[in-house]
């Protein structure tokens, strides 16, 4: 299914797909906005990253299935939503799948991500239930409490100070409202800004931020020839 709705999106061949330049960050690619423009905005952006659900075995899938069991917990029947750095889509057609009565937003600040993002909702048939936008996660188009649920999956890395960010998303959180997240743990590739060195270091942000963890995992993965932690939580934002 992966494939056939990439194929569908971008009306690549199959040889087409396995057969993309691969992405060249510099060393000196040190800067968000260096970021943005070498690898974010680049058109094989959102494909590579929605061809990592292939593996379901992997981080990526993971997501998914972290992100289901944490609906299925739920008792929101007509929340609004809103996902972080949203990427291909993927995960934000899944939960507007699962809840067919839910509204969703999301921002991301690939503007190739959002044309991609907004073909794979409308090829799911649920784009007419969210709203995507092309926005810095570090301010936020969105009023204060305007959420009942944020996720963000592997994204507050992706910025050099993530405690802003997750401040930031928080801030749209109603009070007792859910954040859904996914922080790598010791994975220094060159587009994240920011390395959290352990799976503590993830725990005392989402403390220090305000966010009560109620559900918390932690999984190794082979990556190449490196090792990576992926670590996934479901928080609840406490009254201030």
């Amino acid at each position: 299914e992966v494939i056939s709705d990439i194929l569908a999106i971008t009306g690549y061949s199959t040889t087409d797909l396995f057969h993309q330049p691969p992405f060249k960050l510099r060393d000196e690619d040190t800067t968000f906005e260096a970021v943005v423009e070498k690898l974010y905005e680049t058109p094989f952006y959102p494909v590579a990253e929605h061809m990592h659900y292939i593996d379901d075995e992997g981080p990526a899938f993971d997501r998914g299935r972290f992100i289901l069991k944490q609906l299925a917990t739920l008792s929101l029947e007509n929340a609004t939503f809103c996902d972080l750095g949203f990427g291909p889509g993927v995960l934000t057609a899944l939960i507007l799948q699962t809840k067919p009565n839910w509204q969703g937003h999301g921002v991301d600040i690939s503007h190739a991500c959002c044309d991609y993002a907004q073909k794979l909702l409308q090829r799911k048939g649920v784009a007419n239930r969210c709203q995507l936008r092309v926005a810095d996660f570090r301010s936020l188009p969105y009023p204060d409490n305007a959420f009942d649920l944020i996720v963000g999956m592997e994204v507050f890395e992706h910025i050099p100070q993530p405690e802003i960010g997750l401040r930031e998303a928080l801030r749209t959180l109603k009070s007792r409202g859910y954040a859904i997240t996914a922080l790598p743990v010791q994975l220094p590739l060159k587009m994240h800004l920011y390395v959290f060195e352990s799976v503590d270091e993830i725990l005392d942000l989402h403390r220090s931020t305000g966010l009560q963890v109620i559900d918390f995992q932690a999984k190794e993965y082979g990556l190449g020839k490196k090792k990576g932690t992926d670590t996934f939580a479901l928080s609840i934002k406490e009254t201030s």
